[in-house]
């Protein structure tokens, strides 16, 4: 299995992406030029953040939203600043970028 996640243009293009490779879902981040890959899970009920596809960024904070009870994570940690799960973090994935692709490390 290849460990293509996404390219940068697709991520570009909507700034988060929720993506499923294997067995495995995951969420791209696209923050300050910088991709940050984590596991599309909520700390708090280890269920995905989002309710809609791709819906992952709050309007207004520009932070990482959970749509079920609103926590609230930093892009560039997945550190939850807000919500019943402040403190905890969303799981970090390494992830690379070469030639426009976003590969898991």
């Amino acid at each position: 299995m290849s460990n293509i996640l996404c390219t940068i243009e697709q991520l570009a293009s909507s700034r988060s992406l929720g993506l499923q490779h294997g067995n495995t879902q995951y969420l791209a981040v696209l923050h300050e030029n910088n991709v940050h890959v984590y596991i599309n899970r909520c700390p708090h009920l280890q269920i995905p953040l989002e309710w809609e596809p791709n819906d992952f960024i709050d309007g207004d904070s520009g932070l990482i939203r959970c749509a079920t009870h609103g926590a609230l994570f930093l892009p560039s940690s997945g550190e939850c600043v807000s919500g019943p799960c402040a403190g905890d973090a969303l799981e970090v994935i390494e992830a690379f970028v070469r030639e426009g692709i976003v590969y898991l490390a």
